[in-house]
This record gives structure tokens, C-alpha cells and sequence, in this order.
């Protein structure tokens, strides 16, 4: 019985930040950086809209385009990690 309840809770509380990560990211796109647009922090800092289509893949990809291979054994490898 504790257990069922506490596993409602820690799925109520994954629903609520995943809607939240949602909300934020809706806000976004669409009320703060319409039109696209670079806001400035400091003289070193700014905010600018991307979008990261690779996740952690994307990082270092470049260096591994002449193999292929190599960097699909390596997403399995993570992927049966995890």
C-alpha cells in the first residue's frame, strides 16, 4: 500500500515537471524570443534561441563522419548501457 503511493507520487511529480518543461519551452518559442532575436546578459554573455537536434551524438560527430560505424557502436553501446 506505501509503495503504490509512493510510486502515484513520483509519477505525479514526473508528469508535473515534464508539463512544466513543456510550458517553459512553449513560452519560449513563442512569447520571448518572437522574432527570433539575441538578448544581451552582459558584454560577454547572450541569450540566442538554438536548437540541439543531436542531444550528446551531436557532440564530437565531426570527428567521427569519416566513421560512421564508430559512432553507431558507440549510440548502442550507450543506448544498452542505459
Amino acid at each position: 500500500m506505501m509503495q503504490a503511493r509512493m510510486i502515484r507520487r513520483v509519477l505525479a511529480w514526473a508528469a508535473f515537471a515534464m508539463a512544466a518543461d513543456q510550458a517553459t519551452k512553449w513560452l519560449i518559442l513563442t512569447k520571448i524570443m518572437v522574432p527570433p532575436r539575441i538578448i544581451e546578459l552582459t558584454p560577454f554573455l547572450n541569450l540566442r534561441l538554438g536548437f540541439n537536434y543531436g542531444v550528446s551524438f551531436g557532440l564530437g560527430s565531426e570527428w567521427l563522419e569519416a566513421w560512421p560505424e564508430a559512432l553507431a557502436l558507440l549510440k548502442l553501446f550507450a543506448a544498452v548501457g542505459l
